[in-house]
């Protein structure tokens, strides 16, 4: 049995109803990052990280920096903040020599200001840095905002309609709502499978007559996940261990893989909510964060599973909890005989 047929059996729940008894409803949304954030770049471009002090190095020292960067003009350096600091001044000056070339060109220029937390994790395992991914400093605060919007019908979903569950269509609408006002329509992306469209076609519409009052100033966007299911359907993911998820990547066979989760606090749990071909999978952390997980995390949200189309309509837009055992991944293409 092949990839797909392995994982097509043994960990997906199909849909599984009776009569036309449905339920359609919508999750709490994921706020997107913000336009400062995404236009987030280094003056010397990609792949630029803090250098690992040469003392410290050859002395195999560790040390944890967080800090907090306040941009005020898309052309200045940032102000710094230490918010953590388990480090040396050695370390504490690579890290703020690196965040001091970091600037944020979409920022406008009169009035307009950011702020960004970064954590970095020098490493005596391999005596490498870690960096987790930056992230805005009031994120917490602007996703609450969702807790405020509004549809003229009251309502948090559309109806599931009838149509649908006679024809005993079900699954999965990931909405991406662009909000730039209090009283103004939001611009709408709609993506699902193919076997969902006609309820795509839905929420496009409904979506349309959104409204945040409580809008803050600058645009908000938010990506919830609509849910039309059966009663009683077992649409999504079974439980699913790393390395069954690993062993039914599509093209796993010819990929470079090198990961040792035993330098990143193994074992540990990710949530994963699959969204892949159509956008990256959304990966987290389940409790505190590691900044050595960063490279396995950013490769599970590009990872596409090897299903068959019905176990894809399942999976598109569900969650996954998978815990991440202690091991060493050293995958090469496989040679072709």
């Amino acid at each position: 049995m092949g990839a797909a047929g392995r994982l097509g059996a043994g960990l997906l729940g199909l849909a599984a109803w009776t009569g036309l008894v449905g339920l359609a409803h919508g999750q709490a949304a994921e706020l997107q990052p913000s336009d400062a954030l995404l236009c987030l770049q280094h003056t010397q471009g990609k792949g630029q990280e803090p250098d690992y002090p040469d003392l410290e190095f050859n002395a195999n020292q560790g040390a944890r920096v967080q800090v907090e960067m306040h941009f005020t003009r898309p052309d200045r350096a940032p102000e710094v903040s230490i918010l953590l600091q388990e480090a040396s001044p050695p370390f504490v000056t690579a890290v703020l020599d690196h965040v001091r070339q970091l600037r944020v060109p979409c920022l406008v220029a009169s009035g307009g200001s950011a702020r960004i937390k970064q954590d970095f994790v020098f490493s005596t395992d391999r005596r490498r840095v870690h960096w987790s991914t930056p992230e805005d400093s009031n994120a917490a605060q602007r996703g609450m905002l969702w807790r405020c919007v509004v549809h003229p019908s009251g309502a948090r979903a559309p109806e599931y309609p009838l149509w649908a569950r006679r024809q005993e269509l079900q699954g999965r609408v990931l909405v991406r709502l662009r909000f730039t006002g209090s009283d103004t329509a939001p611009a709408v992306e709609v993506f699902a499978r193919p076997s969902a469209q006609g309820l795509a076609e839905l929420l496009s519409e409904w979506a349309k007559d959104l409204r945040l009052p409580c809008h803050s100033g600058e645009p908000l966007t938010f990506t919830p996940i609509y849910q039309f299911l059966m009663e009683d359907s077992r649409y999504g993911f079974k439980d699913l261990t790393f390395r069954q998820f690993l062993a039914n990547v599509k093209g796993i066979q010819q990929q470079v893989l090198l990961m040792d989760t035993t330098t990143m606090g193994c074992p540990f749990d990710v949530r994963l909510n699959y969204r892949r071909p159509l956008l990256a999978n959304l990966v987290g952390e389940v409790g505190p964060s590691n900044p050595a997980r960063r490279p396995l995390l950013e490769w599970m949200a590009t990872a596409e599973l090897d299903v068959r189309r019905n176990s894809a309509d399942s999976i598109f837009a569900a969650d996954a909890k998978i815990t991440i055992p202690c091991l060493k991944i050293d995958l090469k293409p496989q040679e072709k005989s």
